[in-house]
């Protein structure tokens, strides 16, 4: 009875890392997200209203 209720116990510590892992998971993805749609949607505007390209930056 005691190996039942270790390898119980056992399953029940990896189902809650499981998740805790797929939630950090969707966090990162979120954050990773928000970053690129910022990227796409940030403008360098020159003084005379022209678009600045800045040919550094790799995708």
């Amino acid at each position: 009875m005691a190996r039942l209720r270790s390898a119980v116990a056992g399953a029940l510590r990896f189902q809650k890392l499981a998740l805790e892992n797929l939630q950090l998971a969707d966090e990162l993805r979120k954050i990773r997200s928000e970053s690129h749609k910022h990227s796409l949607t940030q403008v360098n505007w020159g003084p005379d209203g022209s678009v600045l390209l800045d040919d550094d930056e790799t995708s």
